[in-house]
């Protein structure tokens, strides 16, 4: 109907006569397009049925060519990528990345169970997955968004790496009555490889000074490649990247307080009456300290061993906040993201260690 419902016309012609309509689902980028779905089973049936019409139920075209034969549950569309399709059926999901000509299977992780309903996250593009008896599933779908034909051209492309969060709880064991922080965040990495740059590759994680961090031999298939990274750091690697940052942070340091010395204006003849009174401190400025947000005097390396963790060489070291580059090489091809961790906004003040 298109008129809210005074007048309703039949449009199933050419659709699977008798079969049960599992899903209908208008696209959110053509007026006048609309999907199918529907499921045999009831009449012991396992053909798989997807239709599309561009013309508002006029004539439909079977989109199941690549399919298994079973039932098929549920279709989406992707709400940011018009090309990307969804469909769950009675033993798993499949995706297509050309509006249905061709499907590909989603199994990684995913047992062989009937999937009855599945949402798209707009903003990240994360899929969840309703499946019958055996809970619900999160993918991170959003590099299917980017899987164009150019980038499948390509020997090697990385795709977007989401943004992690560091923890200080991290490294120093299990709490023994919170359950929540035994699962440590992980940083998906994804990219896509052709035939050519199929086989044993190198995941290199570096700071914004270039230093590297860890080194993760890794296996480049031919397609969609997904690395779960749980952002530990290799400890030798991590000792030295933060040796040099601590050195080019003081070197800085000495050329902002050299620029501070040479430009800073003249002192007035007259010395004014330091702030309460006669008894006021003249000492009182903080002669270590930059005025103005500059860098921080480093404290006295016998202090510094004071307050070093004692167990520092035994704990397991993650990457501290920052902003890293992450390197894939794989056969003669190379390619680079990002990878940014972030610092907590805030944290429970019962579980401060202060």
């Amino acid at each position: 109907t298109k008129d809210g419902g005074a007048a309703w016309k039949d449009v199933s012609k050419g659709l699977a006569p008798e079969r049960w309509v599992s899903r209908v689902v208008a696209s959110a980028f053509d007026e006048g397009t609309v999907y199918v779905t529907q499921n045999g089973y009831r009449n012991d049936e396992w053909t798989a049925y997807v239709f599309r019409s561009t013309d508002y139920g006029e004539t439909w075209t079977s989109l199941a060519k690549g399919l298994p034969p079973e039932p098929v549950n549920v279709l989406r569309e992707d709400p940011k990528a018009k090309n990307l399709l969804y469909v769950g059926t009675d033993l798993g999901v499949f995706a297509s990345l050309d509006r249905g000509a061709t499907w590909l299977a989603m199994a990684g992780g995913l047992p062989h169970v009937p999937v009855h309903d599945l949402a798209v996250q707009p903003r990240d593009g994360d899929v969840v997955l309703g499946t019958h008896g055996r809970s619900a599933y999160v993918v991170e779908a959003a590099p299917l968004r980017k899987l164009t034909d150019e980038v499948r051209k390509k020997d090697l492309h990385a795709f977007a790496v989401k943004s992690a969060t560091w923890d200080r709880r991290r490294g120093y064991g299990e709490h023994p009555w919170v359950r929540w922080f035994r699962n440590p965040p992980v940083a998906k990495i994804a990219w896509w490889g052709s035939a050519a740059s199929a086989g044993p590759a190198m995941l290199t994680l570096k700071d914004s000074y270039g230093n590297v961090w860890k080194e993760i031999p890794a296996t480049s298939a031919a397609g969609m490649n997904v690395y779960e990274y749980d952002l530990t750091a290799d400890p030798g690697k991590a000792n030295a990247a933060e040796a040099d940052v601590k050195r080019r942070r003081e070197e800085k340091g000495k050329a902002q307080a050299e620029l501070d010395k040479k430009f800073a204006p003249p002192k007035p003849d007259l010395k004014p009456e330091p702030a309460g009174g006669d008894d006021a401190d003249e000492g009182s400025g903080d002669a270590g300290t930059a005025e103005g947000g500059g860098p921080e005097k480093p404290l006295p390396p016998d202090l510094e061993a004071l307050l070093a963790d004692p167990y520092r060489s035994a704990r397991t070291r993650y990457l501290p906040p920052g902003t890293y580059t992450v390197e894939i090489r794989a056969g003669k091809a190379a390619t680079a993201t990002t990878l940014e961790v972030k610092k907590p906004k805030s944290e429970p003040a019962w579980f401060d260690e202060d």
